[in-house]
């Protein structure tokens, strides 16, 4: 039970011992006067002297400064040489016993030795020379974090491994996994939208989207994850790993029923040849066709259409900007 500091040059910073067995602390400081401090422990269980370099006992002035929170022995030492602590109490000090407490969120604990032996359990208290090593693993969907929060004693966190030594009061551990974070990508038909490009494991997040000239009538889905809510303001949610978003709005279209007597026709739609007058329009498309009367025969001078904007020229009809179903009938009347 003797710790010397043999060869250290005290000049007036404090210097830590401590003392095999029981982990108690004992500190050396420069003073500026022959004379030695002792301080006891909380319960007053274990009186020291302090011996000095000429190894002359002093067992006089005792000065007890006592705390529930302060419970390390401090001595004040002038000079240089070596500082012999030597405990004259025949009866073994207390052992000084700390609470634990670990609050621990999307982490497992995998493995937890205590002074060198695997327990089952972690402790709910820690003795002052304690050492506590615990192994921790992250949840699924999780990630370890980078530090924890440790209060009450001195510890080091690395690669998943929390080592706790020196508890000096109640120790507290606060440990978080932190969620994995996932990236989403879009695919956009029909619509517009700027959205987030990640999401985190146990995240919602809102989607919104604005439909194209044309389109209407959206439908989103993702490759990971669920989509819920009406119109264009969707919610994302559930999402486990990287996803894709796919937003598709419909073409916005009318039915075409328009019918030719005594006359021939060809069809573009936006420019573009096509077969035959189609039967949808859609609204921001051009459709034009072309007549030619048969023999003995010659074009009206009007045409009405029905739910849409047209012209009627030289056997040309064009239609466009349809609101509803498009109707029409071409006549061609006999020559006289």
């Amino acid at each position: 039970m003797v710790q010397q500091a043999v060869g250290k040059t005290l000049s007036g910073a404090w210097e830590e011992f401590e003392f095999d067995g029981y982990g108690r602390r004992f500190f050396v400081k420069n003073f500026t006067e022959d004379n030695i401090h002792v301080t006891f422990d909380v319960d007053n269980s274990s009186v020291y002297t302090v011996k000095s370099g000429a190894a002359e006992e002093i067992a006089t002035s005792y000065s007890p400064v006592v705390s529930p929170s302060f419970y390390k022995k401090s001595i004040w030492v002038n000079g240089e040489g070596y500082v012999e602590v030597e405990q004259i109490d025949t009866s073994a000090p207390s052992v000084i016993t700390n609470a634990l407490t670990i609050t621990a969120a999307n982490v497992t604990a995998s493995s937890i030795v205590l002074n060198g032996s695997a327990v089952e359990a972690v402790p709910s208290t820690l003795k002052v020379g304690d050492k506590l090593v615990i192994t921790y693993a992250a949840d699924t969907h999780y990630s370890l974090p980078t530090t924890v929060a440790v209060e009450g004693a001195t510890y080091t966190w690395e690669g998943g491994v929390l080592t706790i030594t020196k508890a000096n009061g109640t120790v507290s551990v606060d440990i978080e996994g932190v969620a994995d974070e996932y990236d989403v990508t879009y695919s956009l038909t029909g619509v517009t939208g700027t959205n987030p490009a990640t999401i985190t494991y146990g995240e919602e997040k809102e989607l919104t989207f604005a439909y194209e000239s044309g389109y209407g009538s959206i439908s989103v889905s993702a490759s990971n994850g669920t989509v819920t809510g009406e119109g264009l303001t969707k919610v994302l949610s559930g999402v486990t790993a990287d996803t894709t978003v796919t937003a598709t709005a419909s073409k916005i279209e009318y039915d075409v029923s328009i019918t030719a007597e005594h006359a021939t026709y060809t069809v573009k739609v936006d420019g573009e040849t096509v077969a035959d007058v189609p039967s949808k329009l859609w609204v921001n498309s051009v459709l034009e066709i072309t007549y030619t009367a048969a023999s003995g025969y010659a074009l009206p001078e009007t045409v009405e259409v029905e739910n849409a904007t047209s012209t009627w020229a030289e056997g040309v009809l064009t239609i466009s900007a349809p609101t509803g179903a498009v109707s029409a009938t071409i006549t061609a009347v006999v020559v006289q």
